[in-house]
């Protein structure tokens, strides 16, 4: 607090001589602020970007000058007047229905930190999606350095790193279980969010607790000037957004809620005799609901409460004349944000947070026999694990010159980690209940600094670093962790980038390799599994090409990660015995990642997209595991290419494709087998994760018709064809015996490939009123 008011202090006298201008950037149309919007002054040739909260602050000498306001999508808008006193105003920009732009990097590009994308929500919606339902964090895995797990699933892997490594909130709120139906679709409803910054390295400070990824996702705060709603019904389900003044011009609301039950894709997994007296039964739903409220209590002033959430909901059950079995799943998360945000001056904004966020993985089995019509329950248990955080952050945006753009903070989390909750009849003793069941609290405090400091015109400096203290079990944890970042401006539109980053992650996650309903388990880390560490160095070169709208970028990455934790050699799941899952896992692993990213965009005209390709190799080691020698990581993809496109046919008509290459994962099979007298097989492994599934490609293909009623009303129907040339691509592989009938003991082995989707046209039909 005292370096706080320290700068304060510098800030009103040493550079007195200029005025400030501050204030916020916002749509004209709902109000809604605008992040990452950009300011550049004509005058001193200096520029900065809104914040979080839309907010700006920018020197000016006394005097003429020249203000330009940009932010992609929006027409641009010039302030050009003589500015005798410090000012705090807002612009409002004005969106630009001629611009297509893709955009995958801003236009402040020579400003971004190395590993930055801020990527258009409206550019993730538009393109094509498994069953029509636009989905922005899939969408992410055609960039450079982002690939996703099996087919259909929405894990992500960001440079080598696990799916627990990636840091993901929504409106400051982390969310745990970012996956809808097993991970076939995201929890985030893109109708209700208004922007997503990834950061995949160059970490700033600000940021803690994972090593691989940062997912900055920001609802929408609700159209302030006028009432406005959109429907959307698809195969997959409903959407309905509602959004409106509270009190016009100063509070808004936004409820947006989504519903599915699978639609078509319910006939798939279900199957009963016709006489109603063998089967099965499955059924399956999910939803979300976000909503907001903000109130502009004054000029300086703003409060925010938003809220989330979603839960996934299975049922089945099979069914004989001799038994009856029932089981019911669902997980989901729940999560709620109070924000308020205060102007303490031109040169200093602050912001108070208090953030809720729960997880929560249940599973409850009945199982009956059936004599002369009577039930006997034989088996049954439920098992719920969950993780629950409450959060406080203060946080200071500090404008001492305008050279120097300064962030400084405090993060206090309250952690309460339950891997299992296990009832059950089964003959379980109550001291390995008790083990099986245990609770853990933890605490975790960050302080964390950062500057961007302009050392000259061509040379830009992000320097900072965070402090993070954890506690748990009595012990406690100390971490300090570095941040580094260099942008250098080589003139001609070229930029050279460099990214240094340490990371401390205090959480783990053991999860299901296998086929079927997720069972994600978090766990803190504790006295015998200490928390994961990562050092990562990034190095980029950047290429715009203004006139033909092209930008080309090559990025470099070395990442060494220690601390990781695995299943013991032979199992999947943690069984239930008298030692406590700290004393069962392997620990102390080591990993190791590179690779070499490629991004070629073009962003204006008819025609727009990307390419993106990604060569990479990431390893583990485990003293337990492969004789304790390196192997390959499960989120090991050598070869990732991604190409997308998007053309405006007419004013009414446009067509979207994205095509994918993927190196199939590491796996571990066999390398043979021996057979005992009864010709049982017994499997020999050369090591863990020594084959590959196959590799895997598809096309994906959109189209979109968008018009405009008299009432004002745009009306959007898509068509869509998922896997248009229906590639069998691999969701899971199986080792099965082939057997000659007439001779038993001539066996072989074989593998035994499932896919998931065949080609799949999509419908939807969307109105904004």
């Amino acid at each position: 607090m005292k370096n706080i008011l320290f700068l304060l202090l510098i800030s009103t006298s040493s550079f007195a001589q200029k005025i400030t201008l501050s204030g916020y950037v916002k749509d004209s149309k709902t109000g809604e602020k605008l992040l990452g919007a950009n300011i550049y002054n004509e005058t001193t040739k200096r520029g900065t970007t809104t914040n979080n909260y839309g907010f700006f602050s920018i020197e000016t000498p006394e005097g003429n000058a020249k203000i330009k306001i940009s932010f992609v999508g929006y027409a641009p808008q010039t302030i050009e007047k003589n500015f005798q006193n410090s000012q705090t105003f807002n612009i409002e920009l004005n969106l630009n229905g001629l611009l297509q732009e893709v955009v995958v990097q801003g236009k402040s590009e020579k400003d971004q930190p190395i590993g930055k994308m801020s990527i258009p929500i409206e550019t993730l919606k538009n393109l094509p999606s498994l069953m029509g339902e636009a989905d922005v964090i899939r969408a992410l895995s055609f960039t450079p350095g982002i690939s996703t797990g099996q087919e259909g699933t929405t894990g992500l892997y960001v440079r080598g790193g696990s799916p627990d490594q990636n840091l993901i909130l929504l409106d400051e709120a982390p969310i745990y279980n970012a996956a809808h139906f097993g991970g076939f679709f995201s929890v985030f409803n893109p109708n209700a969010l208004k922007s997503m910054d990834v950061y995949k390295s160059g970490f700033p400070a600000r940021f803690g607790g994972r090593l691989s990824s940062v997912l900055d996702i920001t609802m929408k705060d609700g159209n302030n000037k006028e009432f406005e709603g959109e429907a959307t019904l698809g195969i997959m389900g409903s959407n309905l957004t509602l959004q409106g003044p509270l009190v016009k011009n100063k509070a808004s609301f936004i409820v947006s809620a989504r519903y599915s039950n699978l639609g078509l894709l319910s006939g798939l997994v279900r199957a009963e005799s016709k006489a109603d007296v063998s089967g099965q039964r499955t059924s399956y739903s999910f939803y979300d609901i976000n909503a907001k409220l903000n109130y502009q209590i004054t000029d300086k002033t703003q409060v925010f409460l938003s809220v989330f959430n979603g839960y996934d909901i299975v049922k089945a059950r099979i069914f004989d004349t001799n038994y009856d079995n029932n089981t019911d799943a669902g997980w989901g998360n729940t999560t709620g944000t109070f924000r308020l945000s205060h102007i303490i001056s031109p040169k200093v904004f602050a912001k108070v947070a208090l953030i809720y966020s729960k997880f929560e993985n249940s599973q409850a089995t009945d199982n009956y026999r059936i004599d002369n019509g009577i039930k006997t329950n034989f088996l049954n248990y439920q098992s719920i694990s969950n993780v629950e955080d409450l959060t406080g952050k203060i946080r200071f945006d500090i404008f001492p010159t305008s050279n120097i753009t300064m962030l400084a903070g405090i993060d206090f989390i309250k952690h309460n980690f339950q891997p299992t909750s296990l009832k059950t009849q089964l003959p379980i003793s109550a001291d390995s209940l008790k083990k099986f069941n245990v609770k853990t609290d933890a605490t975790e405090i960050g302080i964390y600094l950062e500057n961007d400091i302009h050392l000259s015109s061509k040379l830009l400096l992000n320097i900072g670093a965070r402090y993070a203290n954890y506690q748990v079990e009595n012990q406690t944890y100390n971490s300090f962790e570095p941040r580094l970042g260099l942008n250098y401006d080589l003139g001609k539109d070229w930029t050279l980038k460099f990214g240094q980053s340490t990371m401390r992650q205090f959480v783990h996650l053991l999860s299901n390799n296998g086929v079927g309903l997720p069972n994600d388990i978090w766990l803190p880390a504790t006295t015998k599994v200490p928390p994961q560490f990562s050092n990562q160095t990034a190095l980029g070169i950047y290429k715009k090409i203004p006139e033909l709208g092209l930008e080309v970028s090559v990025e470099a990455y070395n990442k060494t990660m220690l601390n990781l934790i695995d299943y013991p050699e032979g199992s999947n799941f943690l069984a239930t015995t008298d030692k406590t899952w700290d004393e069962q896992v392997e620990k102390n692993g080591r990993g190791r990642a590179y690779g070499l990213e490629f991004y070629l965009a073009k962003n204006t005209g008819k025609l727009t997209g990307w390419i993106a390709y990604t060569l990479s190799k990431t390893e583990r080691t485990f003293e337990n595991i492969n004789n304790g020698n390196w192997y390959p990581s499960r989120y090991d993809r050598p070869h990732n290419l991604s190409i997308v496109g998007m053309y405006k046919l007419s004013s009414k008509w446009s067509v979207n494709a994205t095509w994918i290459y993927q190196t199939g994962h590491a796996v571990t099979l066999p390398d043979a087998a021996m057979s005992d007298i009864s010709y049982n097989p017994t499997l020999i492994y050369s090591g863990r994760n020594n084959q590959r599934m196959p590799n895997s490609h598809r096309l994906d293909i959109g189209f979109s018709r968008k018009t405009i009623n008299k009432r004002g009303w745009e009306k959007t129907l898509n068509l869509g064809l998922y896997n248009a040339y229906n590639q069998a691509n691999p969701y899971a592989l199986d080792v099965v015996t082939k057997v000659v009938p007439t001779d038993l003991s001539n066996r072989r082995l074989a593998v035994k490939q499932y896919s998931l989707f065949p080609v799949l046209p999509s419908i939807s039909y969307s109105v904004r009123f």
